[in-house]
C-alpha cells in the first residue's frame, strides 16, 4: 500500500479552495449572465412595445384611409349625380306635366337681334358647319378655312351668300331710325 497516496491536509484545503473558487466564479458568471439576460429581456420588451405602438398607428392610419376613400367615393357619386342633373337642366325639365327649359335671361331687344340669325343658323346646320352665337348678338362660324365673327345679320348673310350658302341677304334698313337700331346693341 505504499502506492496508495494518502491525502494530506494541505491538498484537501487546496482542493476545497479550488472548489470554492470555482463556485464563486460560477456564481459571478451566473449573476453576470442574469443581468445580461435581464437587459436583453428589457430590450425585447421595449421592441414589443414599439411594435404594438406601430401596429396601433398603422391601424389608425388604415381606418383614416378607408374613411377617406369612402368619403371620396361618395363625393364622386354626388359629382356624377350633379353633372347628370346639370345636363338635364340644360335640356330642360318637366314640372307639373309641362316642359320647362331654362335659357339666358336676355332683354327682349337682344333676343330679337339674336333671333334674326335663325335663318343663317338653320342654313349652317344643314351644311354641317359649326357655329356659336356669342353675347350680345353675334355669330361665330367655324369654316374650314378659318373662323369668322359676324357683328350683324346683314354682314353674316352677305358673306354666307358669297360663300355659296343659300340664305336671304338682308338689305340695309331704309329709315335712319332703323339703321341706328340695327347698329346699336
Amino acid at each position: 500500500m505504499e502506492d496508495e497516496v494518502q491525502p494530506d491536509a494541505g491538498s484537501e484545503l487546496t482542493c476545497e479552495a479550488n472548489v470554492s473558487l470555482i463556485l464563486k466564479e460560477l456564481r459571478e458568471f451566473r449573476k453576470d449572465s442574469g443581468q445580461q439576460l435581464k437587459g436583453i429581456r428589457d430590450d425585447i420588451n421595449k421592441i414589443y412595445r414599439r411594435v404594438d405602438e406601430a401596429e396601433e398607428r398603422i391601424n389608425t392610419a388604415e381606418i383614416r384611409i378607408q374613411s377617406s376613400e369612402d368619403v371620396l367615393s361618395e363625393l364622386l357619386k354626388l359629382q356624377v349625380q350633379m353633372d347628370a342633373k346639370l345636363t338635364d337642366l340644360k335640356k330642360g325639365f318637366e314640372f307639373q306635366g309641362r316642359r320647362v327649359t331654362l335659357d339666358h335671361d336676355y332683354a327682349p331687344e337682344l333676343i330679337r337681334k339674336r333671333n334674326e340669325y335663325a335663318e343663317a343658323k338653320t342654313a349652317l346646320k344643314e351644311r354641317g358647319i359649326r357655329f356659336q352665337t356669342p353675347f350680345p348678338a353675334r355669330l361665330r362660324v367655324f369654316y374650314k378655312l378659318g373662323t369668322v365673327i359676324y357683328n350683324s345679320v346683314k354682314e353674316a348673310t352677305a358673306d354666307m351668300a358669297e360663300r355659296g350658302t343659300p340664305v336671304t341677304v338682308l338689305k340695309s334698313p331704309k329709315s335712319l331710325l332703323d339703321q341706328i337700331h340695327q347698329l346699336t346693341w
